[in-house]
């Protein structure tokens, strides 16, 4: 430390000038970067959390077109659907109907109706067991309660 106190004491005035000048720059340019640093980073955090949320809300309104299509759908296609049509031999048309409704959307694997004489037409056709309930399943409860 005294060897440093000596050597600042032994240079020149100009020196000691443009040292002194040289630490004033640097450390004004050292809190304006960092001020630049923190406010470039609130910035681009609020830039970034703003984008975000400007996803979520279009995604948001693209599922919920989805789903309203579809709930449109379904109470179109349960209008066509009829319980005469699963009755004995009409279930050729009815199965007409699900294969169609299955072609028009390729987002649709497996369509199925049916009723409280617990008769069960599903498309594609997959055999189900003799004694397949369909009354006692939770999707078919739901419905009846909610009159779907």
């Amino acid at each position: 430390m005294s060897k440093l106190l000596r050597w600042f004491r032994d240079i020149k005035v100009a020196k000691k000038l443009l040292i002194s000048f040289l630490i004033i720059l640097i450390a004004a340019v050292s809190i304006i970067g960092g001020m630049s640093y923190q406010t470039a980073k609130k910035n681009f955090e609020s830039q970034i959390t703003s984008s975000a949320h400007d996803n979520i809300k279009i995604l948001d309104n693209l599922i919920n077109q989805m789903i309203e299509a579809k709930f449109n759908e379904v109470n179109n296609f349960a209008r066509v659907i009829h319980s005469d049509m699963y009755q004995g031999d009409n279930q050729d048309e009815l199965r007409k109907v699900l294969s169609q409704y299955i072609n028009l959307n390729k987002d649709i694997e497996q369509v199925y109706v049916a009723g409280n004489d617990k008769k069960f037409v599903q498309e594609p056709n997959i055999q189900m067991a003799a004694d397949y309930d369909p009354t006692t399943r939770s999707w078919y409860k739901d419905a009846v309660s909610k009159q779907g």
